[in-house]
């Protein structure tokens, strides 16, 4: 029988060295809008979604690139570098693999998924989710007061909503332009947290 997800489940310390932290944002039943990352500790976030293409010049931090185009140019990268894909759980893969069958190969060979090589490390100390080991003081790290109530499915949902009514940034007041920046920086700190929080986890578990 195959299995559903072939990839390898564990990490050493030269693939955590090596790896491509990926966290997608979007709306469930939906492909992502958004793709954050970091490699060799510099992250990065992109708008992966054409429909919000006219919020690249929001916040000089994100960048568009189109979805396809995106998944590409990060499987490309993690073949070319042996830089595995490391993501907290099957979304990732999930939504890389949907968007392509043809990338299955690949992802079978270069991704990794962080919380069942977690939940195996650390065993009876497991949690449940990425949130609840970045918020427990046994795992150390200091996770925001900031994203308590933060819905990221509200975020995208205005943002797709603004986007729809006007055919430039430019286009809006400066009271709405502000609110699209708020929101934009906001979704960015919270990604990154996802990312590096993720790094963090797996620095314990291989170090």
């Amino acid at each position: 029988m195959v299995r559903l997800y072939p990839h390898p489940k564990t990490l050493t310390k030269s693939e955590f060295d090596n790896g491509i932290w990926l966290d997608f944002e979007g709306v469930r039943n939906s492909p992502p809008a958004f793709a954050g990352m970091v490699i060799d500790g510099e992250f990065e976030f992109y708008i992966i979604d054409s429909h919000l293409e006219k919020l690249e010049p929001v916040v000089k931090d994100i960048q568009f690139m189109e979805r396809k185009q995106f998944l590409k140019w990060l499987t490309e990268i993690s073949i070319n570098q042996n830089r595995p894909i490391i993501g907290y759980g099957p979304h990732e893969y999930d939504m890389i693999l949907g968007e392509d069958s043809n990338y299955a190969e690949i992802l079978n060979k270069m991704y990794r998924n962080a919380n069942k090589i977690a939940r195996k490390h650390f065993k009876e100390n497991r949690q449940d989710g990425l949130k609840d080991y970045l918020k427990n003081p046994m795992f150390e790290y200091s996770y925001p007061n900031e994203f308590s109530d933060f819905s990221v499915t509200q975020t995208i949902t205005s943002l797709w909503s603004q986007s729809r009514k006007v055919d430039s940034f430019q286009d809006l007041g400066k009271k709405k332009r502000t609110s699209l920046r708020k929101k934009l920086r906001k979704l960015r700190r919270y990604n990154e947290h996802d990312c590096r929080g993720m790094q963090h986890l797996m620095r314990i578990v291989v170090d």
